[in-house]
């Protein structure tokens, strides 16, 4: 794995952010990860990525509210007009400090004004807006930011590129279809699948020796036209990014080479170990911190062996985080969060059993019977289409108990 961005970032968001209602984080701010990272990790954060789809704000209001809702916010009805959408997602954050949204400028940018206007008029007193874009037109917000709504977090300038004396910054995101940002710059072009996907594997699984790369791209290659395809590719990785990102030591390769990493999934590993010697207090903040930035599975798109396999493991361990949510706020009586865990866990693995006789119990306890035999029947339909068998005979006897 990358090294870590310097753990005392953490504690200098709260002078970097401005104290204004809203914060644009400009494009080629140096310091754009060590702004927007560690806001990830904190509980009262909530964050959206905007996609393709969001071409408009009413859509927008409506993606963001289902996010919003899956993080555990309460959110109103999104009405048909932009200022009033606004509101709904304002009114929603009573318990979020910051709501960052990634990838903003896919959205129209040129007609904030009414969307923002609703949102400001509910957004609570303290609670702030982050926006992270790849390219933002100041025009646009001159209004607010004459008005002190408004703050430029780095000022835009002309290039991109390194501006100071800090490491190369080179941002990585894997869990979800995959981005790449090498100061400021989204990696758009990879001449081709395997120089992309050679770089992930470099950065996920480095330190490599030469003969696990091998084994992994070209099985049946000769090695000397393994070799050769391996450094045509690597120099191919080289030339998209814009720098030369790999660093061979004791014969093995990893990224690296003086630049400044981030990756989101080092963070979503690094923040579930932290709970092996935490109580019960900061390890739920740590498995909601995890669950939080785990989006998406890892290169979603993607269907290498490798990745599959690397995509399981996260996702395991993912749920494992859901699961043990699930179980701290049962045994607190909050049996509203419990179940919310507990089914966003069965929507990442359909067919384990346990999940189901856990939410069925609580949907028992609360009066829902009916609930719980729906989800029976759930469970019996999925294992008979996807695996060919019934229900364990102890979840059949719960039903049973359940239904009397």
């Amino acid at each position: 794995m990358p090294k870590r961005m310097d753990s005392a970032v953490a504690e200098r968001v709260e002078t970097t952010l401005p104290h204004t209602p809203i914060a644009l984080v400009m494009p080629h701010n140096n310091a754009r990860n060590q702004i927007i990272a560690p806001l990830l990790t904190q509980p009262d954060t909530a964050y959206y990525a905007l996609t393709s789809a969001d071409q408009d704000y009413l859509t927008l209001s409506k993606n963001l509210a289902a996010a919003l809702t899956e993080q555990g916010y309460t959110v109103g009805a999104v009405n048909s007009d932009e200022r009033s959408a606004g509101r709904a997602i304002g009114a929603a954050l009573k318990k979020a400090r910051t709501l960052v949204l990634d990838q903003f400028d896919y959205v129209d940018a040129a007609a904030p004004a009414e969307w923002i206007a609703g949102l400001l008029d509910m957004l609570p007193s303290g609670t702030q807006l982050v926006l992270n874009a790849r390219h933002i037109d100041t025009s646009h917000w001159q209004t607010l930011l004459d008005n002190g709504v408004v703050s430029l977090i780095g000022q835009p300038q002309n290039r991109p590129g390194i501006t100071s004396n800090e490491a190369a910054q080179l941002e990585i995101f894997a869990l979800g279809n995959g981005a790449v940002w090498y100061e400021g710059r989204l990696i758009t072009r990879w001449d081709g699948p395997l120089t992309r996907r050679l770089f992930y594997y470099l950065l996920d699984r480095g330190p490599v020796s030469r003969r696990q790369i091998f084994e992994t791209f070209w099985p049946n290659l000769p090695t000397r036209e393994a070799t050769n395809v391996f450094h045509v590719t690597k120099r191919k990785m080289n030339e998209t990014i814009g720098c030369d990102t790999t660093d061979y030591s004791e014969r093995h390769y990893h990224l690296g080479n003086g630049i400044a990493l981030f990756y989101d999934v080092a963070l979503f590993e690094q923040t579930l170990k932290a709970v092996e010697n935490a109580d019960e207090p900061e390890a739920i903040d740590a498995w909601e911190r995890a669950v939080r930035l785990y989006r998406q599975p890892f290169l979603a798109l993607e269907n290498t062996p490798w990745i599959v396999a690397r995509r399981q493991e996260l996702c395991d361990k993912y749920v494992g985080a859901l699961v043990n949510l699930a179980r701290a706020y049962h045994a607190r009586k909050q049996d509203d969060l419990a179940l919310m865990y507990y089914l966003r866990a069965i929507r990442e693995a359909p067919v384990r059993e346990d999940l189901y006789a856990q939410s069925m119990t609580i949907y028992a306890e609360l009066g829902d019977k009916t609930t719980a035999g729906a989800l029976y029947e759930t469970l019996r339909t999925r294992l008979m289409e996807q695996l060919k068998i019934a229900p364990a005979r102890e979840t059949t006897k719960l039903f049973n108990k359940i239904s009397r």
